[in-house]
């Protein structure tokens, strides 16, 4: 059931008039501004199901970023415990999936990411793993190589890595790296959220000439 959130964020004692919504945000997001004497918030309407005390942290969290003071250890783990959940995750997916505007698939000139994807999946994921959306990025990035989305279920890679300068060893580490964000989501854990988790790091650890991998990523960074 959809809360009344204006009739919620009373409980806050600000002192000043709160206008709030829910809002069709195109990912998981929030904000806050004040106008004319009014504080205006807007939540995402993936939120809208969420219990009263995430709202209330929520609403706290929102009005320290706006008033510039300490966030409380406590809101910030209840909030972040309810964004890593498997619960908000599904609900965020259906809707924000047709919401988002469509990606822009971009080829390569050297380098076949689906190649890549089969290689790696059949290597490390024993062909289990469910292919996700595959496009190169617009930017030639040199230290961030690759991005997961989780919502969307794509996996970017930077153009620098479509050429044949780049052992093609190194491009299916890159995938692998950003399919294990497929594989192991969100977690959280001491009031913050973790997409780099022991288990993550421990899996990353199986790739074929690891140690290789990550001298070549530092090369590529310095360049």
């Amino acid at each position: 059931m959809t809360h009344d959130l204006e009739e919620m964020f009373k409980h806050l004692h600000t002192g000043e008039s709160i206008q709030t919504e829910f809002y069709p945000y195109a990912g998981i997001r929030h904000s806050i501004r004040k106008r004319k004497g009014k504080i205006l918030i807007r939540i995402s309407d993936t939120f809208s199901e969420a219990p009263q005390d995430v709202l209330l942290a929520l609403g706290r969290i929102l009005l320290a970023k706006l008033n510039k003071s300490h966030v409380s250890k406590k809101d910030r783990t209840v909030y972040n415990q309810y964004v890593a959940s498997e619960e908000l995750q599904d609900r965020a997916t259906a809707i924000l999936s047709n919401r988002k505007r469509a990606v822009r698939i971009m080829k390569g000139n050297h380098r076949s990411l689906a190649d890549s994807f089969q290689r790696v999946n059949a290597a490390y994921f024993g062909g289990s793993m469910e292919k996700p959306t595959l496009t190169w990025g617009i930017k030639r990035a040199h230290r961030t190589l690759g991005r997961y989305d989780l919502q969307r279920d794509i996996v970017f890679l930077s153009p620098v890595l479509d050429s044949y300068e780049v052992p093609e060893e190194f491009l299916d580490f890159i995938m692998y790296h950003e399919l294990l964000h497929k594989k192991h989501g969100l977690r959280e854990k001491g009031g913050r959220i973790w997409a780099h988790t022991r288990q993550f790091r421990n899996d990353e650890k199986r790739f074929y000439n690891y140690e290789q991998m990550k001298k070549i990523m530092s090369q590529i960074a310095k360049t």
